[in-house]
């Protein structure tokens, strides 16, 4: 076999096994669903609705753009340094 079709040969086989367990989560879901409301169950309650969305950065560190804050939880040190220095506010991150 050519290396071309080794390569064709390779992705094809890629593609069969991500059908194939795609089908095989799809049979499994439903019968977990079964399973669940045999027992009186949804299968939220079970497992949750899912991820939450990510949320979105509302500041920003003019000094290096890798330090971000989406403004819950603590403030990082970064902006609490920014801040304590007295030379800028909080609103001065803002994106």
């Amino acid at each position: 076999m050519s290396y071309p079709q080794l390569l064709r040969a390779e992705r094809r086989v890629a593609r069969l096994k991500s059908e194939r367990q795609n089908k095989e989560r799809a049979a499994v879901r439903v019968k977990a669903i079964a399973l669940a409301k045999a027992h009186g169950f949804e299968i939220d309650d079970l497992f949750g609705r899912g991820r939450k969305r990510k949320v979105p950065v509302k500041y920003r560190d003019p000094n290096n753009p890798a330090n971000t804050w989406t403004g819950r939880g603590l403030m990082p040190r970064w902006l609490v340094k920014a801040i304590k220095g007295g030379k800028a506010k909080k609103d001065d991150f803002l994106i």
